[in-house]
């Protein structure tokens, strides 16, 4: 399992922020290509951003969670 150390980084919030920034860009490329170029690759790209913000955002309440504890 990856470290947590990030999670007490002063920027952390902004971590965060840029992984949620790069699910939404997958998720707008996989629609991109699902529309104009290739539709069965477009519609694996989507649900793979998709599961990608799921997983930022549970990092995300980790690292809120770790936070709060360490005060």
């Amino acid at each position: 399992m990856p470290s947590d150390d990030a999670a007490y980084a002063s920027n952390w919030l902004r971590i965060i922020l840029v992984d949620l920034l790069l699910s939404v860009a997958a998720v707008a490329a996989g629609l991109w290509l699902a529309v104009v170029r290739h539709r069965l690759y477009g519609w694996v790209v989507v649900p793979a951003g998709i599961a990608y913000a799921v997983l930022v955002a549970r990092r995300g309440l980790r690292w809120r969670r770790l936070r709060s504890e360490r005060t």
